[in-house]
């Protein structure tokens, strides 16, 4: 097999480099958001956005807890608005781990893929419980959702209206791995309201909306794992 001259193979690396280099700042300059993390109560939120002129057909979010070995966690199908930036975001309800890493492979049309770098999240206490499907938070009734906690607790459930008024209190146990909660809002009039779980020092809390029956969602389903 033959082998390039030593100052040809420095050349061909320069090259290779300089390509690398432009494909990475071409695929940046699509995006007017670059992938951001935050924080929220029931896990960790990721948002980005596009310009009009990217090339991107398809997001896969990849995650991982050692920043290495990356999974997919989740899709989303890219939205064509002309001379606007898009807006994309994904929830990722599984917060086992305390640390772990996210970025997006980029797909285009023709199938190339191009990885963002890596966003990094370490949340001070890991989640006792886990939100693992819920039915649309706009309902008619009951509401229902499914978690898992890690542990056997007293957990306390409370719906209350938006200024903090206290409508209904559910206290039960809860056990390890699957749980799911039932609430009946058959009673409380069309409106927002507020419904936390409560388990030693952790809160998850979520906005839900009672309305007429016909302005449920088809599936009656918000989020599904």
């Amino acid at each position: 097999m033959s082998t390039l001259p030593s100052s040809n193979r420095i050349g061909f690396l320069v090259l290779t480099l300089l390509l690398s280099m432009i494909s990475s700042v071409q695929a940046t300059s699509e995006f007017s958001q670059p992938l951001q993390l935050e924080e929220v109560a029931i896990g960790n939120l990721l948002t980005w956005s596009t310009t009009s002129t990217s090339t991107t057909t398809q997001f896969v979010i990849e995650k991982s807890i050692d920043g290495k070995l990356f999974t997919t966690i989740g899709e989303v199908k890219t939205r064509k608005r002309e001379e606007i930036a898009t807006e994309y975001s994904f929830l990722d309800l599984s917060l086992g781990e305390s640390t772990a890493y996210y970025r997006l492979v980029c797909v285009s049309q023709t199938g190339n893929q191009t990885h963002t770098p890596a966003v990094y999240s370490s949340r001070k206490t890991g989640n006792l419980l886990r939100i693992s499907g819920m039915t649309s938070t706009v309902t008619q009734s009951p509401f229902v959702v499914h978690f898992e906690s890690v542990r056997q607790l007293p957990l306390i459930a409370t719906l209350k209206q938006i200024d903090g008024v206290e409508i209904m209190r559910y206290l039960t146990q809860v056990v390890v791995g699957d749980n799911k909660i039932v609430l009946d809002m058959s009673a409380v009039p069309e409106g927002f309201y507020q419904f936390e779980l409560e388990v030693a020092s952790e809160r998850e809390s979520l906005i839900l909306q009672k309305v007429k029956p016909e302005k449920v969602l088809a599936d009656g389903y918000g989020i599904r794992n």
